[in-house]
């Protein structure tokens, strides 16, 4: 999604909202993710089983930690972010706007349908299997960060780093962007 937002790309968020409620061909998502190497999280995770079927011999990972934890990660990032924007209105940017209508919707809307709130850890386990389903085991990476380079370096055929492993990305990293970008506009994006 941080590649739309840079871009400011939003009629992609539109074409990933019309796979999602309409249904999407892998022509479709070719379209979208042919020029990128490799993509994480949202929207391209919301469809493992076009992904796969898009690119059938892709090695997939998928990063799973303790449900619980997520829940209330979700709740203090894409949540919050969402209550944020909004309490920011009619001063958001077009930019701002359609990102906050395009979290709010998977969220609120068709990915989550508002769960997270109350059925969290249910919603966790629900992708996990959808991605097992979708990813045959030979292609796919079920991972924890918390392991570090080993297993992922040598299912990605690469020796392992010699640099620390990054910790990135995490609630307080997450919130500061988020007030930085409702408070100065969408060149926060690139931080």
């Amino acid at each position: 999604m941080s590649s739309i937002v840079k871009r400011g790309a939003i009629d992609e968020f539109d074409q990933w909202r019309k796979i999602a409620l309409e249904g999407g061909t892998v022509d479709e998502i070719r379209k979208l993710l042919d020029p990128y190497p490799v993509v994480v999280d949202y929207p391209p995770i919301m469809f493992p089983e076009l992904l796969y079927e898009a690119y059938p011999d892709a090695k997939f990972i998928l990063t799973v930690r303790d449900p619980i934890k997520w829940t209330e990660s979700v709740k203090n990032t894409f949540m919050k972010a969402v209550d944020e924007w909004k309490k920011a209105g009619p001063s958001l940017s077009p930019l701002q706007k359609a990102t906050c209508e395009f979290v709010d919707d998977i969220i609120n809307g068709w990915y989550h349908g508002g769960r997270i709130l109350t059925h969290g850890e249910e919603e966790f386990h629900k992708h996990t299997e959808r991605v097992k389903r979708a990813v045959p085991a030979d292609q796919l990476l079920i991972y924890e960060v918390s392991e570090g380079w080993d297993r992922l370096a040598e299912f990605i055929g690469i020796e392992k780093p010699v640099k620390p492993f990054p910790h990135v990305n995490d609630t307080a990293q997450f919130q500061k962007r988020v007030v930085q970008n409702t408070s100065y506009g969408e060149k926060s994006y690139e931080n």
